[in-house]
């Protein structure tokens, strides 16, 4: 079943949607529809990327701040965000090795990141609390005995 959905959107993605797709109306069904799929995918690449302690300074990094799109797709910002979130001591996973993993994930991948995590701060309906989000994203390790 489909139902309408009103969004307010730049009119420059108009522009984009207007002269990628047939119709306007077309690019943003791909899209909207398109995403959850392309979310899921970008999820299973990532999950055992990071160990606990990097995952959780990523969470950290963030805060309580509500990011835009473009915030989550900019690698140079995150990058700058985690350096900042390192220097005052917010974390102490090596800022060497946490750069080198963020610089290795898709631009997708990136942005999917960046998007939970600001799910997880900012949205009271989101479904992990922090044991959660470590759990489905930076699983321990099993250690034979």
């Amino acid at each position: 079943m489909k139902t309408n959905v009103t969004a307010r959107v730049d009119t420059e993605l108009i522009d984009y949607y207007g002269s990628n797709f047939k119709t306007t109306h077309t690019g943003l069904v791909i899209a909207v529809e398109g995403y959850p799929r392309i979310r899921e995918d970008a999820l299973k690449n990532m999950v055992g990327k990071f160990p606990q302690d990097e995952f959780l300074a990523l969470v950290l990094v963030q805060e309580n701040r509500n990011l835009s799109a473009e915030e989550m797709f900019s690698r140079r910002l995150w990058e700058a965000q985690i350096a900042d979130a390192h220097e005052i001591g917010r974390f102490i996973s090596p800022l060497d090795e946490l750069i080198t993993m963020t610089r290795s994930l898709s631009g997708i991948e990136r942005f999917v990141l960046r998007e939970i995590v600001n799910s997880f701060h900012n949205n009271p309906n989101f479904p992990l609390d922090l044991d959660g989000l470590l759990e489905r994203f930076a699983p321990q390790k099993e250690t034979s005995d």
